[in-house]
């Protein structure tokens, strides 16, 4: 009968294979913010920003409402100017029909979600 604990700290592979298996990893460089700015151009940086406007839109509504109270109109503006200052900003970085220059184009996720 074997005992689990008794192959315990028993090496199982060659150093042989564990060379190939570690060499075979590659390394995926991860995009920092400032890499994906300068690559995207102008347009791309729009995107970004309408993107950052719009995942910040909950908290400043949030914010607002601790500030001014829940039966306020205040908070309630404030988010759908900020909503739609995010909705103009996607849309001009990706209206294709804007301008000749470059145009941020979606990729097929963005566009399932945007639809």
């Amino acid at each position: 009968m074997v005992f689990p604990l008794e192959t315990f700290g028993t090496i199982f592979f060659s150093y042989s294979e564990l060379n190939l298996l570690f060499c075979a990893v590659s390394v995926v460089e991860k995009p920092t913010l400032a890499s994906i700015w300068s690559a995207k151009g102008g347009t791309g940086r729009l995107f970004v920003l309408g993107e950052v406007v719009h995942i910040f839109r909950p908290l400043v509504y949030v914010l607002l409402i601790r500030k001014f109270g829940i039966r306020s109109w205040t908070p309630w503006l404030v988010s759908l100017a900020v909503e739609l200052t995010s909705l103009g900003l996607h849309s001009h970085a990706t209206d294709l029909n804007h301008r000749g220059g470059k145009v941020h184009h979606l990729s097929t996720a963005e566009r399932d979600e945007a639809s």
